[in-house]
């Protein structure tokens, strides 16, 4: 990634695994703060 921060956080859905995990972590490399956010399936179901 060659570009710049504007504000310096990010907000990643589903940065558990796949490519939210992989945004999240290449954002965390160029200096972004990174909010991660994930669903736990078995939490949400009946």
């Amino acid at each position: 990634m060659t570009q710049t921060s504007v504000c310096g956080w990010a907000l990643i859905l589903g940065a558990s695994s796949g490519f939210g995990e992989a945004t999240a972590i290449e954002l965390a490399r160029t200096g972004m703060n990174v909010f991660g956010v994930h669903l736990d399936r078995r939490a949400t179901l009946p």
